[in-house]
């Protein structure tokens, strides 16, 4: 017989008092009361196990999110494109505006069966990139509706497949995942030129925008804060630097963000914006 039997039974049949069964049965008074309270209302069915599970799960991924990451994995995989937890990820934080953890991707897609798989990092040699890329086209291809019945039709697919992967498709083995041409497209190009008298210095690094919206750059030895907005904090960068010519371009979209002449005698460079929110002109009152 179940303890909440044997409590009820006590109560109920013996008579004893609640402190009385507590103390006999080493359980708590208050939870005496709640299960003799329960069995009134509910007769038997009070000593039918109860889920633990918690009435609300505020942390839970809402229904709309998992729903979106299964449509954009079939999504994906229709079009023989990459639909691992990295890929989907990226959509959802640049085209649907829902952004999950790595982490939290990751369980999610767990839950979901569907299985991620990470080559092994720093190994070109043994990863085979050429032979990867070789696949990725494969697979493209094959996914098709219209198979090219000739070499012309084969071009225009590729010429298709070449703009999808330069322009839109996110890559993972480049930061933030973000695409080749944007990448391409964000770092200085060499340039010839005819004077030789004095070399300009190129230089590139990445940086995340802080939460008051600056990121710094050494300069001379130096250090610079350069205001960039609040907007982007958190954002993850590049910044471009030809001698004092410094532009910040945002890591995954290519987006300019600042291009400034920095002056190197002060050490922060404003975004030439007012501080604060935008103020509301006074209403002018005919008199």
């Amino acid at each position: 017989m179940s303890k909440a039997r044997l409590v009820i039974t006590s109560l109920v049949v013996e008579g004893q008092t609640a402190a009385e069964v507590a103390a006999r049965y080493g359980v708590h008074r208050a939870w005496v009361y709640k299960l003799k309270a329960r069995y009134l209302v509910e007769g038997e069915a009070a000593f039918e196990p109860r889920s633990r599970r918690p009435t609300t799960s505020p942390r839970a991924t809402p229904a709309a999110t998992v729903e979106l990451v299964l449509t954009l994995r079939k999504q994906l995989a229709e079009a023989g494109l990459d639909a691992g937890a990295e890929t989907i990820g990226w959509h959802l934080e640049h085209h649907h505006a829902a952004v999950l953890s790595r982490n939290g991707l990751e369980t999610e897609l767990r839950k979901l069966n569907i299985t991620q798989k990470n080559s092994r990092p720093n190994h070109p040699t043994t990863c085979g990139k050429v032979e990867r890329f070789q696949q990725t086209l494969k697979k493209w291809l094959r996914a098709q509706p219209v198979q090219p019945a000739s070499i012309t039709e084969l071009q225009a697919l590729l010429d298709t497949f070449t703009e999808l992967y330069n322009q839109h498709r996110p890559h993972r083995s480049l930061p933030h995942r973000a695409t080749p041409a944007t990448t391409y497209h964000a770092r200085p190009k060499a340039e010839p030129s005819s004077d030789r008298t004095g070399e300009i210095h190129h230089r590139v690094r990445t940086d995340r925008v802080d939460h008051t919206g600056v990121v710094t750059l050494r300069v001379n030895g130096r250090l610079h804060h350069i205001g960039i907005g609040r907007t982007h904090a958190r954002t993850h960068v590049l910044i471009l630097a030809q001698d004092l010519q410094i532009r910040v371009v945002d890591a995954a979209t290519g987006e300019l963000l600042r291009d400034l002449i920095l002056d190197p005698t002060k050490d922060y460079q404003p975004t030439g914006k007012p501080p604060g929110p935008t103020r509301k002109h006074p209403k002018q009152t005919n008199s």
